[in-house]
């Protein structure tokens, strides 16, 4: 290639590299707000997210020097713990980190690094997916999806917590990616063909290795393997080859399958079939069925009304195009081969969340891309058969859908910088009762909890709080939302969190309702609720959803609402 021609290359790849460096630069500077918000310190030894103190245990317990990979804890996948107890150990290695001995520091560095490879994975989901936005539509489809998903709440959110929603999500849209490269394999091309199934087949196993959800890519890989063969013969082959690859890098990735088998497929076992069917404690119970709690109570809250709207009606509107296409080529060989992987990948999650008794928000975080290609295709498809007009306003639409979700992801990010509405409550308790005073609460301390004892762990901390109690500037006892308690200890205070009231409120319990009642006639707010406001300038946002009281379950823990009551008289 000669000079010029360079140039002129060089010139057309410069908007691509300015694109990706804003976006990249957008989505790391909304998931980087407040990155070490309710890490634990001296207040409270654990963080105020439920799962990251066991991931981030797991994570310290791996010793590479000795080679012991088994962490030991299953539940949140293997692959993504390994990541965290390598990118902590270079930590500490370099100096980054304080050594093991000062406790409380080295565990909040150890936090750090989790939601480190949150937020890294969360920046190159943008690039990802304005990836497979191009291979699904246009250079336009992908960068108006990668914009939608460095602005979408719930992406954000999950760049801010030590957990594997963020990882698994990226290494999904890698693997959707692998995938969408075998569909498109020409025919005839049988070594070219068997390479990319391999290469699907492992990033899919690591997928499932990372987290568990990753074993739902499995249908995707398969409809991908027969898209890319030309007989059925080969068809076979294929998703033969990509299955076992994916078996084998799932093995690899999770050395507890044969350090620890019995316990590691117990989990399995339980994380599959029994924590599905069963529920979550009082969290999902008569909230209907799965598929309208995920319509009309996760996705508008997780992604924003408007994207919500776009992802449903693209979906319906790419399935519809790849029927009718299907019917008039008679075969599956038609030319979109990436819309059927999406919607693949869509409708299995989409299915395996309906059927489920487990509903958290976070499930739909691997999802979001792809719904975020899909909302990108339905705006785009009209856009080359529009007259200059029409076109005007189709910019005005995506324009609004950007700014009303980068309001709501804005709006989302500044919550992490604070002040937590628990140390807040604890600042002010700590400041107006008087010592000596008797304090109730709900239940053991959580992460819920403001940190008046900082032994925050329920039942792991027990010990630990019942002796603080001993010597504790109150005299604190747990009233358990039980009326008779709260009659015979007749505490002077009583601290209350969302958390511990939420689902009793939602369902009527009568034992709840007669203690709230009690509280009422018997107690008045000391202070104005400690709570944020999800706002960004002068645009609120109802993260509550019709008809529930509360924002669910995992939308709160940056942002519980906590009460401090003082007895009457």
């Amino acid at each position: 290639m000669s000079s010029p021609d360079r140039q002129a290359n060089s010139r057309r790849r410069l908007p691509s590299v300015a694109g990706g460096v804003l976006l990249v630069v957008m989505a790391g500077t909304l998931g980087g707000l407040g990155l070490g918000w309710g890490l634990p310190s001296d207040a409270h030894v654990h963080s105020f997210h439920p799962d990251e103190q066991a991931v981030v245990a797991a994570a310290r317990s791996l010793d590479w020097s000795d080679l012991q990979l088994d962490p030991g804890f299953y539940n949140h996948g293997t692959l993504s713990i390994t990541a965290v107890s390598l990118v902590d150990r270079v930590s500490e290695a370099l100096g980054l980190a304080p050594p093991r001995d000062e406790l409380v520091e080295s565990w909040a560095a150890t936090h750090r690094a989790a939601r480190g490879v949150s937020w890294l994975a969360t920046m190159l989901t943008v690039l990802l997916t304005v990836l497979l936005g191009k291979r699904a539509g246009t250079a336009v489809t992908g960068w108006l999806a990668g914009a939608v998903v460095a602005l979408t709440p719930l992406l954000i959110d999950s760049a801010h917590y030590g957990v594997p929603d963020a990882s698994i999500t990226c290494v999904a849209l890698g693997a959707l990616l692998l995938i969408d490269r075998l569909a498109a394999v020409r025919r005839g091309r049988w070594r070219g063909a068997m390479l990319w199934a391999g290469l699907a087949g492992v990033a899919v196993g690591a997928a499932a290795a990372t987290k568990l959800a990753g074993i739902l890519l499995l249908p995707t890989l398969v409809v991908g393997a027969l898209l890319a063969g030309r007989t059925l013969a080969r068809r076979g082959a294929l998703a033969a080859t990509a299955l076992s690859a994916a078996g084998v890098a799932f093995v690899v990735g999770s050395p507890p399958l044969w350090l620890a088998t019995d316990a590691f497929l117990d989990t399995l076992h339980y994380e599959l079939i029994v924590h599905p069917r069963t529920g979550h404690e009082l969290l999902f119970v008569d909230t209907g069925p799965g598929w309208r709690y995920l319509l009309l109570r996760n996705l508008p809250i997780a992604l924003g009304p408007a994207l919500a709207i776009l992802a449903i009606v693209g979906a319906i509107f790419l399935t519809t195009m790849q029927v009718i296409s299907l019917r008039r080529s008679k075969s599956v060989e038609w030319h979109s081969h990436t819309d059927l992987l999406l919607l693949t990948w869509i409708a299995t999650g989409f299915a395996a969340m309906s059927i489920s008794e487990v509903r958290f928000i976070r499930y739909l975080t691997p999802f979001a891309p792809a719904l975020a290609i899909v909302s990108a295709r339905a705006l785009l498809s009209p856009w080359p058969k529009l007259p200059r007009w029409g076109r005007a306003l189709l910019s005005l639409v995506i324009a609004g859908v950007l700014v009303w979700t980068g309001i709501r992801g804005g709006a989302r990010a500044r919550l992490f910088l604070g002040p937590d509405p628990r140390d807040e409550a604890a600042a002010w308790i700590q400041e107006h009762v008087p010592a000596g005073s008797t304090i109730g609460l709900m239940r053991l301390p959580w992460y819920y909890s403001p940190p008046l004892s900082p032994f925050n762990g329920r039942s792991h901390t027990r010990e630990a709080f019942e002796s603080w109690c001993a010597s504790a500037p109150w005299k604190v006892t747990l009233l358990e939302l039980d009326v008779r308690r709260l009659e015979a200890e007749a505490p002077e205070w009583i601290v209350v969190s969302s958390f511990e009231i939420a689902e009793e409120v939602r369902l009527g319990k009568p034992g709840a309702r007669h203690f709230l009642m009690r509280l009422q006639r018997d107690y008045r707010l000391a202070a104005p609720p400690f709570q944020l406001e999800e706002r960004l300038g002068p645009f609120g946002v109802d993260p509550t959803g019709d008809g529930y009281p509360f924002p669910p379950h995992g939308w709160r823990y940056v942002n519980p609402t906590i009460w401090v009551y003082r007895r009457k008289g």
